[in-house]
């Protein structure tokens, strides 16, 4: 055991003797090593976002006729809402006892012919409780929201109804709708 140790104080010592001796070449090299490990670590990260993709887009937007239903990521929806942009997402949990009849809703045709824009689908199957806490979503509570100049506008939850497709159908074209008169009605009494 001694001898090992003795070995290894060695070992030590002739890096020490070699990194004093050759400062530039060990800086170079300590550099080079810690190049790889960052663009590693970064490819590890970008392999592991598409992997998450690719795996969304095979096992739950395969089940989407409806070319309107667009897939994003929990990355793209924060992108998304710092644009600035008008938009309606739906953050529904795959597991959700509604998720049948909101998938076949959404590919009707009813739904298809008369919603116009685009409805973005973040499906809870990665990072779903981060996800639920920073949108304030409920358990088993499938949640539309409007965004809007970067801000949640309005939203609703999705319940089951009579006639569901046509209770989507309107909730989808209410939140916008809500939205709009909010401002007209805060416009008229501003100029009261």
């Amino acid at each position: 055991m001694e001898k090992w140790q003795q070995k290894m104080q060695q070992k030590m010592q002739q890096l020490k003797n070699y990194t004093q001796e050759n400062k530039k070449k060990s800086l170079i090299f300590l550099s080079c090593i810690l190049l790889i490990v960052v663009l590693f670590s970064l490819s590890v990260s970008k392999i592991h976002q598409t992997i998450q993709s690719e795996q969304i887009d095979s096992l739950i937007m395969s089940e989407y006729t409806n070319e309107k239903v667009v897939a994003l990521s929990n990355s793209q929806i924060k992108h998304k809402i710092t644009s600035g942009a008008k938009f309606t997402v739906l953050f529904l949990d795959p597991k959700d006892p509604l998720n049948s009849l909101i998938t076949e809703a959404l590919n009707s045709k009813k739904i298809k012919n008369e919603y116009k824009e685009t409805l973005f689908l973040v499906s809870l199957v990665y990072q779903k409780e981060q996800v639920k806490e920073r949108y304030n979503l409920g358990e088993n509570q499938p949640t539309l929201i409007y965004y809007e100049n970067g801000h949640e506008a309005s939203r609703t939850v999705i319940k089951k109804r009579k006639n569901f497709q046509t209770s989507i159908l309107n909730d989808l074209e209410s939140l916008s709708m809500t939205n709009i008169k909010k401002i007209q009605s805060t416009t008229s009494s501003s100029n009261n």
